[in-house]
């Protein structure tokens, strides 16, 4: 993610250079703006679980992302009207949802160089205006605009005009002939709003997308720590997934993924007395994942969206109690950064049935019948699942990955999570020498024909090195020269089971 902000060297011009249209707001661009002179972390939105193992905090400095949404214009007087983008924005009784941004709803252009911005009140920014003209900029509060200078200076890198206008209650705007607005004040309070980026145009901050967030290799893997409980029973467990394929499309990536799945669950009376167990196994598969570009990681801030319609992957990672088939389950956004990774978080808002009709304002009433959340960290995919109803969560958490074969956290030998799950209890497996060099020689000892084995080499935090099929071959050799000295793991998968052993490589 980028971090440059704009650098603006003015240089005052002559007094009438630069008389023309700059457009505020280009249809087609998507602007990211920051909150200037804040106090406070703005937007700010933290979970914790389990005592603070998960946590979502929005320390980036974008406030405010504006776009074109759609546009429109008057038959009779040829007026043309960009409607802007909305957002939800809590309050003290819930959520308000369809609410605008600091330009107001709509843009209205007239006369090429007149635009309008109407919210509560009407601003009026003339465009075309020189040096010295002034204009009635807010009725309401009777506040007037001059244009006091047009400058010349850098803005992204690149040179540029601006045109400075001041308003007479002190606050200043700024506008870039090829940029727009790149300074709006808020007129209640001593803040403005600055641009930092432009998405469309890949300029300054740029919030990434689900290419970011998904962005993994062959051989990467994610542990996951996974909780449910639905009374009398909870379950916990470990989900390892180990990404074996991958195939990028212009719209789209598919992943091919083994996932390795160790459980144990639980009875117990309400969290009183001692648990006992209910029930344990572990499980090995193959998945497929895909992620497109409707993917919710492609929204921006506090967006209001369906979350049954971008939750594009139904394998077990994302198997849990949770039922989100329900279309108006109502969802927001949030972007924020965290260890410094692009993050972002899908907060539950409410259920349709919640929602109070009011004229573009309706309200999502605060607090959730379910309380959800999902977190997105780039470059790690979803590392935060938290869903919490009547009697009964589910709570999934990343707790350790192997990215290009560096470890961060945990990682556990699938030696470990799967267990030695012999083909039958009657089955051995044989290795020599061990340790070994160059060849090892493996042996499998079982009373039933084996068919499509599929052979892994891998070490103790799960990094694959050697992945091959095989056809009915239950014993025989593979080169190991190639293998730094250590300790490994060999397993043989097969539709009977798994069988595995642990050898040393010198």
């Amino acid at each position: 993610m980028k971090s440059f902000y704009p650098i603006l060297f003015f240089v005052v011009l002559s007094f009438n250079a630069f008389a023309q249209n700059w457009s505020p707001i280009v249809t087609g661009d998507e602007y990211h703006y920051e909150l200037v002179g804040e106090t406070t972390t703005y937007d700010s939105v933290s979970i914790y679980v389990n005592g603070g193992s998960v946590y979502f905090h929005n320390t980036n400095p974008v406030a405010a992302t504006i776009w074109v949404d759609s546009t429109s214009t008057d038959a009779s007087t040829g007026i043309a009207t960009a409607h802007l983008n909305k957002i939800v924005k809590p309050n003290q009784t819930g959520y308000l949802q369809n609410q605008t941004q600091f330009l107001g709803g709509d843009m209205v252009i007239s006369n090429d160089c007149e635009y309008s911005f109407i919210a509560d009140n009407e601003l009026l920014i003339k465009t075309c205006a020189i040096v010295g003209e002034m204009w009635i900029f807010e009725n309401v509060a009777g506040i007037s605009a001059e244009v006091v200078a047009i400058t010349e200076g850098e803005i992204f890198g690149n040179t540029d005009s601006f045109k400075h206008i001041a308003l007479s209650n002190g606050d200043t705007i700024i506008l870039s002939k090829s940029h727009g607005i790149i300074q709006f004040p808020q007129l209640d309070n001593d803040t403005y709003y600055r641009l930092t980026g432009i998405q469309t145009r890949d300029l300054g901050v740029k919030i990434p997308g689900y290419r970011e967030f998904y962005d993994f290799n062959v051989g990467d893997i994610f542990q996951y720590k996974i909780e449910a409980a639905r009374q009398p029973l909870y379950s916990q467990g470990i989900l390892k997934v180990r990404v074996t394929g991958k195939e990028v499309y212009p719209d789209s990536i598919v992943y091919e993924l083994n996932e390795i799945y160790s459980e144990t669950t639980y009875t117990t009376s309400y969290g009183m007395g001692s648990d006992e167990v209910y029930s344990s196994g572990s499980w090995q598969y193959d998945n497929t994942m895909k992620v497109t570009e409707n993917h919710v990681t492609n929204f921006y801030p506090k967006q209001l969206f369906s979350a049954n319609e971008y939750m594009p992957y139904n394998g077990n990672i994302y198997d849990t109690d949770w039922d989100d088939s329900d279309p108006n389950t109502k969802h927001t956004l949030y972007f924020g950064e965290k260890e410094g990774r692009a993050t972002k978080l899908m907060h539950c808002a409410s259920f349709q049935s919640y929602f109070l009709p009011q004229t573009n304002s309706d309200i999502l009433a605060n607090g959730c019948l379910f309380e959800c959340h999902r977190v997105w960290e780039e470059g790690l995919g979803e590392t935060a699942f938290l869903h919490i109803w009547f009697e009964g969560n589910s709570i999934r958490e990343l707790t350790g990955y192997v990215i290009d074969g560096n470890t961060t956290g945990e990682i556990t030998p699938d030696e470990l999570l799967i267990g030695v799950a012999d083909i039958d209890k009657n089955s051995q497996l044989t290795l020599s020498p061990n340790p070994a060099s160059d060849i090892l020689q493996f042996d499998i000892q079982t009373d039933k024909h084996l068919q499509n084995i599929q052979l892994t080499i891998y070490d103790a935090v799960g990094k694959t090195f050697i992945r091959q099929e095989m056809t009915g071959q239950q014993n025989g050799s593979i080169n190991i020269s190639n293998l730094p000295d250590g300790i490994y793991f060999i397993s043989f998968q097969t539709s009977e089971g798994m069988i595995s052993r642990k050898f040393v490589k010198n």
